[in-house]
Parts: C-alpha cells; structure tokens; sequence
C-alpha cells in the first residue's frame, strides 16, 4: 500500500493519442514517483504502460517498472473516460533534459533524434533494444 503522496510538479504532454496529465510526486520518505494519467480520448494508458513493462521483463530489455494505483490517490492527474487507475513508476535520476531541449530547438523537419539520443549518454544498444520493444507492442510515439 502506497503512502500519503505529495505533489511535487505537474505537467501536461501531447501524444499520438492527445494530452496526457503527468507529474511527481514524493513520499514521507523522500521517494520521489512518476504519475501518468490517460489521454483525453480515454485511452487506457495507464494499463499499457504496466502491460509494456511486463514484457520487456519478458524479453529482457530494462525498462522503468510501472504499476496501476487508483485515480482516487492522485487527484491533481487527469483521467478520462471509464479509466480507473494512474501509472506509477519510481522517478529516474536520469538527466534526459539535454535530448528534450535538443529537439525542442529544432524544427520538426530536422530534428536528428539519433543525435540528440547520443547527447543522453544513454547505451546505443539499450537505444536498439528500446525500438525492438516499441516494434513488437506497436508503440509509435516514442
């Protein structure tokens, strides 16, 4: 059972799918999580996102482990439709705000994923085993 969380930062992102409500939240411990709700189009993300995870373990390609926690628990996140749950995930300490302003400076036409990637210092070969992943599920929006 999760404890008492308090909101530390939220935002809202654009996906293939529409707005999907995010933001972290921290423990009584200090623990900090991330927080997905669902797109507007009432999506089950949240219930995808925990399914992917299951079978990249399957695989054997690390991914972030997510798990479902009622809505009810995160009321700052947006859900839509008949979703019941959030994603929750243990926060990265992982600096990948170089890959996002990289690629938000571009234009569309000439982002250079690939290059922005290798500014992450991130594997190449988790990079590959990442786009297997998203091939065998069908994420698209990666």
């Amino acid at each position: 059972m999760m404890k008492q969380m308090q909101l530390e930062e939220k935002w809202s992102t654009n996906t293939s799918n529409g707005i999907i409500s995010k933001g972290v939240y921290k423990d009584g411990e200090g623990n900090e999580f991330f927080v997905k709700g669902n797109s507007e189009a009432g999506y089950l993300e949240p219930y995808s996102e925990v399914m992917v995870y299951r079978i990249a373990k399957l695989l054997g390609i690390k991914t972030m482990e997510y798990w479902l926690e009622p809505k009810t628990k995160f009321p700052e996140i947006k859900v839509y439709g008949n979703c019941k749950h959030v994603s929750i995930a243990h926060k990265l300490n992982l600096n990948l705000y170089k890959y996002s302003e990289y690629i938000s400076s571009l234009p569309l036409i000439e982002a250079d994923y690939f290059k922005a990637y290798k500014l992450t210092s991130l594997s190449l070969n988790h990079l590959y085993k990442m786009l297997f992943l998203d091939a065998v599920v069908g994420n698209s929006d990666r």
